[in-house]
């Protein structure tokens, strides 16, 4: 939901690069769908998908890897946008710096201190970006892995089996109701650094539908990895008490991030716990008794309620996502 006004904003009128996007037609709010389809840029246009992210995601991989498909990938210079496409993780790592950085100029640590980060997860991209950061060099001690129901990257951390298949949950934090985490993969080679062993795991998620590590693996992830799940009464509470308590509204995903952070690092006062935030409030309905941003809302939403909106529209099977992805790209070449 927020990936793709990045993208299409972010390449708006570039010569020679166009962007197209899946969006569940359901669950993202109402700025989320108008950044994706009203952006008013000729060389981007969404499709919109009766799915979800993971049946949107799930095509793409394929269009990418399949042999099937190589024809068409290669006539058309595709590649991904999302944390499929390792740029994207290497871009965040700079998030856990720069935090680190601004704790020390605020007088909050010493360089050298050990730091946690509490991060959002759906698709892994951004907690793996803290693990290379870590890998680095910065001196972070754990990072939890914060999910929303859609929990299985929890409940792996938590077993040591690891089980996507399951169908995801729509809740208050749309970007984090995803239960196939793309990213994963990366992490588990991080830990097992073996590529054989990585193989086997994923035939294993191939031929099974899940794949379980030893419990000395699990041990390994751990080390590294805490996590948490927050379902949407919790969140209601985060943002509720973060305004109480702080003076600042937060969106759904940052809550799940709050909420867990409190829970797995609280008992641990002495390490600092920073708690990345992932978008901004405006894009959600808030509780009850926490106000929204009415200046900032209509600054955004008004431009984008004014432009017509571009998108096609598509059920979630392979076919028809390709058949639609295809008639994008012919649209935005002619448009180009």
């Amino acid at each position: 939901g927020d990936t793709i006004s990045a993208a299409h904003f972010g390449v708006g009128g570039t010569e020679g690069l166009q962007s197209i996007f899946l969006l569940p037609k359901h669950g993202p709010s109402e700025i989320q769908r108008l950044q994706a389809t009203a952006h008013g840029f000729r060389n981007a246009i969404t499709i919109l998908i009766e799915g979800s992210f993971d049946d949107g995601q799930k095509v793409i991989k394929e269009m990418l890897t399949e042999p099937k498909y190589e024809e068409m990938k290669e006539e058309n210079n595709y590649t991904s946008f999302n944390s499929i496409n390792i740029a994207r993780i290497i871009a965040q790592i700079i998030y856990y710096f720069r935090a680190y950085f601004d704790l020390i100029k605020k007088g909050a640590i010493q360089n050298g201190d050990p730091v946690n980060f509490s991060t959002p997860s759906g698709n892994f991209g951004d907690a793996l970006a803290g693990v290379y950061a870590k890998k680095m060099g910065l001196p972070v001690n754990k990072i939890n892995v914060a999910t929303n129901v859609n929990d299985v990257l929890h409940k792996f951390l938590q077993t040591g089996r690891y089980t996507p298949g399951e169908k995801s949950v729509p809740t208050l934090a749309p970007s984090q109701d995803i239960t196939v985490a793309s990213n994963f993969e990366r992490m588990v080679f991080e830990v097992v650094q073996d590529p054989e062993r990585v193989q086997q795991l994923m035939k294993n998620l191939s031929e099974n539908g899940y794949f379980e590590v030893s419990p000395q693996e699990l041990s390994s992830f751990r080390k590294t990895l805490e996590s948490s799940t927050t379902n949407d009464a919790q969140i209601n509470t985060t943002i509720t008490e973060t305004y109480r308590r702080g003076g600042q509204v937060i969106d759904p995903h940052t809550a799940t991030g709050v909420h867990g952070g409190i829970h797995v690092f609280g008992q641990n006062p002495e390490i600092p716990t920073i708690c990345l935030g992932t978008a901004e409030h405006i894009k959600f309905d808030q509780p009850e008794g926490v106000p929204r941003d009415d200046e900032r809302y209509n600054e955004v939403v008004e431009p984008l309620r004014r432009r017509p909106e571009d998108f096609l529209e598509s059920s979630a099977d392979e076919s028809s996502v390709v058949e639609a992805v295809r008639i994008a790209t012919e649209k935005v070449n002619s448009r180009t």
